[in-house]
């Protein structure tokens, strides 16, 4: 039987190295990220989380495209190949439409730059079973209201690619 993937454990990864990055993330400075967490923002208009910027590591829509490889002599697949997708959901509120895109494009280089660190998310705590690579594979940018307020923000989606037997 083939490992399967703890995709709760690898995106808490994500965030446990995102947070160790102090150009990135603190929680008491407004212009860095200050709300870090594994999850989906819940409800419409987004919620309000303690502040913002804020960043929510959670599933793609397509979380997870397998690939049976293989056959060994017990007539199994040897390994499995997984195609891992999950969206990094950047928020910042500001009213300035060119302060909002500089800010979330600021965010967005500082996030893949310390993703791309570590394409292994080894991490604090490595985990038990690390993904063969790691690469952002795309970046959308939104825009919602949120409380009478201008809510930006871009969703990186990043893909991780595990093996496992």
């Amino acid at each position: 039987m083939a490992t399967e993937i703890d995709h709760n454990a690898t995106k808490q990864q994500i965030v446990d190295i995102l947070q160790a990055n102090t150009d990135l993330y603190d929680e008491d400075d407004e212009d860095k990220i200050t709300y870090l967490e594994v999850g989906e923002p819940e409800g419409t208009p987004l919620p309000t989380p303690p502040t913002y910027p804020a960043l929510w590591v959670t599933n793609s829509r397509t979380l997870e495209t397998i690939i049976r490889k293989g056959i060994n002599d017990s007539n199994n697949h040897a390994y499995l190949t997984h195609d891992v997708n999950y969206l990094l959901k950047l928020m910042v509120t500001e009213q300035d439409s060119i302060v909002a895109e500089k800010q979330l494009d600021d965010f967005q280089k500082e996030i893949m730059e310390t993703l791309e660190a570590d394409i292994l998310l080894t991490g604090v705590t490595p985990l038990t079973l690390g993904p063969d690579d790691s690469w952002p594979s795309r970046v959308e940018t939104f825009r919602q209201e949120l409380d009478g307020q201008g809510n930006r923000g871009k969703t990186i989606t990043w893909t991780l690619l595990f093996t496992t037997t």
